[in-house]
């Protein structure tokens, strides 16, 4: 008997409870997310419109896909809207609150925590602003709501 108590001890002090996984928060399921304060390249960038996020997480890895949102950005030159568009969310990982993912290639990474049904964090997105800018990288915010 005292085995099992020393043994439920032990246990009980190096986290054998299910609420410790680093896998039981869900990121699963649709996500709203915004992009704010990205700047680089001369440029700063916020959503007006959030870009929908769709993900599937197996134990404390993720993907998904994004599409739509809309991304307005001011520099000396003045200010542009377009399109987020279309991509996937790639090589995504939770630990404990702790979430880190890419779109599309390594080159945009985000990284931030997961508070109940908001995520937020920092990003380094590499965003093709069209052919008068051409490829920049930002860095800034982010959000997500479910």
């Amino acid at each position: 008997m005292w085995r099992r108590i020393a043994l439920l001890v032990f246990l009980t002090a190096c986290g054998g409870d299910d609420s410790n996984d680093p896998g039981s928060i869900s990121i699963d399921g649709q996500w709203n997310a915004s992009l704010s304060n990205m700047s680089g390249s001369g440029l700063t960038c916020s959503s007006t419109a959030p870009t929908q996020i769709t993900l599937d997480q197996a134990g404390t890895n993720f993907a998904g896909s994004y599409s739509g949102g809309q991304l307005t950005c001011s520099g000396a030159g003045g200010s542009s809207s377009g399109a987020v568009g279309t991509g996937a969310i790639i090589n995504g990982t939770i630990s404990g609150s702790s979430v880190d993912f890419f779109l599309d290639t390594q080159d945009s990474h985000f990284v931030g925590t997961v508070n109940g049904n908001s995520m937020s964090g920092t990003a380094t997105w590499q965003a093709n602003l069209g052919p008068l800018v051409g490829t920049v990288t930002l860095n800034g915010n982010w959000t997500a709501a479910r």
